[in-house]
């Protein structure tokens, strides 16, 4: 195993995959043919497939091949399934690297090719360079391959780009072919962020203190409230244990101390922020990035002359309520202009998806304007209370404020909860209420404008069917739909475990982390509760787990009997260990390191979270060789 450029960290991992290749797959050095080939007919379709993964970035690599051809190196481009769709070198004919198999449609799967750079990168995630006798089969001893995995936007493995070439011993041209392909894939990788990102602010953050001639930059992109959508390759020196996921959900504000406006107003600059840990990371948005991005900041002339009906950015509150879903921040902007400019509102949705709090929130915007919340629920109505004296309280409720002493200006909002409940009399007593408000706002703006009324309806039913019904008045909807909204249910936002990361982080008050596998049963649980569904199942992950980091085995899922989305939650509530370790060793192992850390590693503990004997759990530690990490113990 000799090589200049191995640290012991990949010493080991090639003697592990030497050893898993002798005694799991039971595969000889000295094969004849050790590496498996397809068909063209099969390699066309995954080249094309390919080719739409990575953005069409067929000049890049045309640009790879042609450095590769002039240095004597051969050009690899491998799928997912670490198979070949792509083979460039100066020898047209490809006849020395085709003889030893590396050749299009081969396949490099360690299970069938042994130990090798492509399998190896994939495997670990990171570039590796696998040199002579290090691989498995000794028909390859006399070959170097360099290998770099390639990442989607979302930090997907999609395949792998290799250059091979004959071993001279010379390790300055590993280290050449590294860089190479470490900047090729990092720039792949940045052009699909900045597509699959482009609504959203992307900043670019590097680090100045030990990353050599030829650093990354890492991408990060946030939403109008300043939290982070999604991050690069890279963005490990903002988390716990390098996990760059653990940032998504999270505000800038609280990992750097920027804010949005912060950045586009200094759009250009480069900002140093020091880390608890003593780097120094520089922080810049591109001045083309943010002049297209909406911002709340400006001019007093560009405030006065916006009009009352354009495009206005979300306040904080409402970035909050729409965080991880575009859908829910355009209805939310819609919203927002409608009750700046007094139309009222009728807001329909499902019990938990934030009707209430997106008004309080609303009211709560009006600014330095003296203001009044008057909450009429009308669930608690019925005929025998709901008489003159109720509407009369409520109209006293809105006259009190109606006339300060010092003739300042008032804002009243009138929140009408579950309107569609109001009983018969009721909805003529709600008439009556909307008509003397509408008086009262009119009479104090002929004396001196000092009186705005929001009316706001909200109500978990179609109210339009009721009026068909013959259940609620004509009358008094269209008083109270002068605009209407409906709020998606949480099973149809988009980004629903950005969201959860986000209410996570506010529960506990430090990041935290969401392991890949809690997420994808955030994401495929129905949420019949909503969003309070979602905060109350997170607050009880929390407990169950370290207060840090939330794993599979720290959710506890519940579904409505007979509902859609019964099974998949029953299914992902619990983690499930393999029956044979040979069918699903990662999901087993990952499940027992989730419920040792979410147990501080208390063993028993752990075991009964997975329903197993403590013996059993035991028993598997060892022979996935888990072992506690310093800082844990």
């Amino acid at each position: 195993m000799a090589s200049e450029l191995r640290t012991s960290k990949y010493q080991k991992a090639i003697e592990a995959s030497w050893d898993r290749c002798k005694h799991d797959f039971s595969l000889v050095p000295h094969a004849v043919y050790p590496v498996m080939r397809l068909q063209s007919t099969e390699v066309t379709p995954r080249f094309e497939a390919m080719v739409d993964k990575t953005g069409g970035r067929r000049g890049i690599f045309q640009q790879l091949a042609d450095i590769a051809g002039h240095a004597g190196h051969c050009l690899v481009l491998c799928d997912a399934d670490q198979i070949v769709v792509r083979l460039e070198a100066r020898d047209k004919g490809h006849s020395r690297f085709e003889r030893h198999g590396i050749a299009l449609g081969s396949c490099w799967n360690e299970r069938i090719a042994g130990t090798n750079g492509v399998a190896m990168a994939m495997t670990l995630g990171e570039t590796v360079t696998v040199r002579g006798n290090e691989h498995f089969f000794s028909k390859l001893n006399s070959f170097s391959c360099t290998s770099v995995p390639l990442l989607d936007a979302c930090n997907r493995m999609i395949g792998a780009v290799s250059l091979s070439t004959r071993d001279s011993g010379n390790a300055a041209e590993c280290l050449f072919s590294q860089q190479l392909l470490e900047q090729a894939s990092t720039r792949i990788q940045n052009l699909l962020f900045e597509q699959h990102y482009k609504e959203a602010l992307i900043i670019t953050v590097s680090s100045p203190v030990g990353t050599g001639l030829m650093a990354r930059d890492t991408l990060i992109a946030i939403d109008g409230s300043g939290h982070v959508l999604g991050a690069t390759r890279g963005a490990g020196f903002f988390t716990v244990e390098g996990h760059g996921d653990v940032l998504t959900g999270t505000s800038m504000e609280a990992i750097a101390g920027l804010s949005v406006d912060d950045l586009v107003r200094t759009a250009g600059q480069i900002h140093n922020v020091h880390l608890d840990s003593g780097d120094v990371l520089n922080i810049s948005v591109r001045e083309q990035v943010a002049s297209s991005f909406p911002t709340a900041s400006g001019s007093a002339q560009k405030r006065k002359t916006q009009r009352d009906f354009g495009r206005r950015r979300l306040s904080r509150a409402l970035r909050a309520l729409a965080i991880g879903s575009q859908a829910m921040a355009d209805t939310l902007e819609q919203v927002q202009v409608c009750f700046a400019n007094r139309i009222p509102l009728l807001i329909e949705g499902e019990s938990g998806t934030g009707k209430t709090q997106l008004v309080t929130s609303l009211h709560a915007d009006l600014g330095n304007t003296p203001a009044q919340l008057v909450r009429m629920d009308c669930s608690v109505f019925d005929e025998s209370l709901m008489d003159r004296l109720q509407a009369g309280t409520l109209l006293n409720q809105v006259a009190a404020v109606a006339e300060p002493a010092d003739n300042s200006r008032l804002s009243v909002t009138l929140l009408v909860e579950n309107v569609a409940d109001l009983p018969e009399q009721g909805q003529s007593r709600l008439r009556l209420l909307l008509e003397t408000l509408e008086s009262m706002e009119h009479d104090a703006c002929a004396q001196h404008g000092a009186l705005v009324v929001n009316v706001v309806a909200t109500t978990d039913h179609e109210l339009l069917a009721e009026v068909d019904a013959g259940r609620f008045r004509e009358d008094l909807y269209y008083l109270l739909c002068g605009a209407h909204f409906v709020l998606p249910a949480l099973r149809n936002r988009e980004g629903v475990d950005t969201l959860a990361s986000a209410i996570a982080t506010t529960l506990a008050g430090i990041a935290v982390e969401l392991t890949h596998e809690a997420r994808e049963a955030i994401r495929n649980h129905g949420w019949p509760g909503n969003v309070r569904e979602l905060r109350n199942t997170l607050r009880q992950s929390l407990i169950a787990g370290n207060g840090e980091r939330i794993s599979l085995c720290d959710i506890t899922l519940r579904s409505r009997p007979g509902s859609s989305a019964e099974s998949a939650s029953r299914g992902a509530s619990q983690p499930v260990l393999a029956s044979s370790p040979a069918e699903n060793t990662y999901d087993e192992k990952v499940a027992i390191v989730d419920a040792l850390k979410s147990t501080q590693w208390n063993v028993s503990r752990a075991a009964r979270k997975l329903g197993i004997a403590r013996a059993t759990i035991h028993r598997k530690i060892l022979r996935y060789g888990i072992v506690r990490p310093i800082k844990d113990r």
